[in-house]
């Protein structure tokens, strides 16, 4: 497990007020040290939630209660609201300080709408336009989840229909002493109803020309409706879902080969996720496949993924430069292949994360639950379960500490959690290196390198020390920077910051629009990777066949 420790939000507020000055006065005085990462780097949500436990609420969840027949009420009363479109009696569902998260099914966004007149507000605004009906529950069937003692909540997941899409809602609720309210919900769309996936090409040959010259023809002559600028994990899922969803599409990939964004890391990287959480759309691992997945198995593992699903790719080639018109239309110069130059006229570009982070075809229930919770519940959660993973690793922390390894109660006290919404690392999940460094293999000296020299690495406090040899574990460079290098200094000036939590607490510029007309951003770890790529996917047909309202504003 990850050493990290969390500040526990159960001390009193007049307590944790004093400690703060004590640390601004030390501040002051400079001898105090800063956290490595502010609380509200790259984190501008604005909502002070707390969790509803059993004391707050007065009433505990009895330990027979039947889940379904529970469930089946709160599905009733919610399809009586939404198939009438009745704001008011949705949102009296939810708790004062409950959640709705919403993607695309309602809003045609990314939309968090936190507390109770939040949620009526958009009620109000989407519901007389928007009716959902034909509500049927979804695997795992309905549970009463009791993580903590004082915490216990009515877990379900249903799908749902409304003019346009298909969609599923997870709905985690608490039991009050005026009956069930909704504490959160999200509801994503999963299906566009004009426009499912394709079904399977016959495959057999009747003509005058072998698969392979036809997929040779196709690739060279791609006039993509979606470019995608990156062939990564989130260039490679978002194709898929567009091919899935009839979309002509185009990668264009620097590198000689697909996956060498993995291959051609350092030889002992593997994955820091075990591969069933990996998979990318369409295919699953093996079972037989290693836990951790080696980087360069990985990376042939997606140069056969992409062959496989027939994706358009152009290896070894760049993006040279980009115009577009007023009407948001582009013209994108390419350099195929090293060796010619193309002009492609795409509706949409796609930015794709080309690093690869340091860390299935539907969205499997394991999805659907997992990134279900909204950003204000689970940052209370987090803090509880960086607690019980402190307590769990104290012996680990403690001879760390001892060997001049700081650990670090984590952005917001979350352990890892918030810097993985902001900073995109900061943590590291522990492949052996602690052992090393309690045994003293590893030396550790703490601080910062405040210069070179010709011979040295000088550290804070004027400290110079020899070594044969420096790496940079630096990371990798911000987004936006590859987005100037990329689409040139004009487009990236119009794009916001783009990673990081908004004042809703949803990603800033990912999945969403960016500030440039059809330009869109695909980054995350790869279980986000599967995860988003079918909605943006969806979004994007959506566009370009003329069907997609207008994203929810207010």
């Amino acid at each position: 497990m990850a050493p990290s420790t969390v500040f526990d939000h159960a001390e009193a507020n007049g307590v944790d007020i004093a400690a703060r000055a004590t640390v601004k006065q030390a501040e002051l005085n400079g001898t105090a040290e800063r956290p490595p990462v502010a609380d509200d780097y790259m984190y501008d949500f604005k909502y002070n939630h707390a969790l509803p436990t059993t004391d707050v609420l007065g009433v505990q969840i009895p330990q027979d209660c039947d889940a379904q027949a529970e469930a089946e009420g709160i599905v009733r009363q919610l399809s009586d609201a939404l198939g009438t479109g009745n704001a008011e009696a949705f949102a009296d569902l939810f708790l004062e300080y409950g959640v709705w998260r919403d993607k695309l099914s309602f809003t045609w966004d990314q939309r968090t709408f936190n507390f109770r007149p939040a949620i009526l507000k958009a009620a109000r605004d989407l519901l007389p336009t928007t009716k959902a009906s034909n509500f049927a529950f979804l695997t795992p069937a309905p549970v009463v989840d009791r993580p903590y003692d004082d915490f216990a909540q009515l877990q379900f997941v249903v799908s749902f229909e409304t003019d346009l899409v298909v969609a599923s809602a997870v709905i985690k609720a608490v039991l009050t002493k005026e009956g069930w309210k909704i504490y959160t919900m999200h509801t994503v769309a999963e299906q566009l109803k004009q426009f499912p996936e394709r079904a399977p090409a016959d495959g057999h040959m009747t003509g005058t020309i072998s698969w392979e010259a036809q997929r040779a023809k196709e690739v060279d002559a791609a006039d993509p409706e979606i470019l995608i600028i990156g062939g990564g994990q989130n260039g490679l899922a978002l194709a898929a879902w567009c091919k899935a969803l009839g979309l002509n599409c185009l990668i264009v990939e620097r590198s000689e080969e697909v996956g060498d964004v993995w291959k051609k890391r350092y030889e002992y990287l593997s994955l820091h996720f075990p591969h069933w959480a990996d998979d990318l759309p369409f295919f699953r691992y093996p079972k037989q496949w290693p836990t951790y997945t080696p980087a360069q198995k990985q990376g042939f593992y997606m140069s056969w993924y992409a062959s496989a699903l027939e994706l358009n790719i152009w290896t070894k080639s760049t993006v040279i430069e980009t115009a577009q018109d007023d009407q948001g239309a582009w013209a994108v110069k390419i350099n195929k292949g090293g060796n010619e130059s193309r002009t492609v006229r795409p509706k949409h570009v796609l930015q794709g994360r080309r690093d690869p982070p340091l860390l299935r075809a539907d969205p499997s229930e394991h999805d659907r639950l997992f990134f279900s919770t909204p950003v204000g519940p689970g940052e209370e959660l987090g803090r509880r379960a960086a607690k019980v993973l402190e307590d769990l690793d104290r012996p680990l922390l403690d001879a760390l500490n001892a060997r001049g390894l700081r650990t670090w109660r984590g952005q917001r006290g979350t352990g890892n959690g918030t810097l993985g919404q902001t900073r995109n690392g900061g943590f590291y999940f522990d492949a052996g290196a602690c052992e090393h460094i309690i045994n003293g293999k590893i030396k550790v000296e703490p601080g910062y390198i405040e210069r070179f020299t010709e011979d040295k690495v000088v550290l804070s406090g004027g400290r110079g020390r020899e070594f044969d040899l420096v790496v940079f574990a630096t990371g990798f460079s911000n987004l936006n920077d590859s987005i100037r290098d990329t689409l040139g200094p004009k487009v990236a000036n119009q794009v916001g910051q783009v990673w990081g939590v908004d004042e809703e607490g949803e990603y800033r510029g990912a999945f969403r629009e960016t500030g440039v007309k059809n330009l869109w951003i695909m980054v995350g770890f790869l279980p986000m990777t599967r995860f988003q790529s079918r909605i943006l996917a969806l979004r994007l047909k959506a566009l370009t066949e003329g069907i997609s309202p207008p994203p929810y504003k207010a």
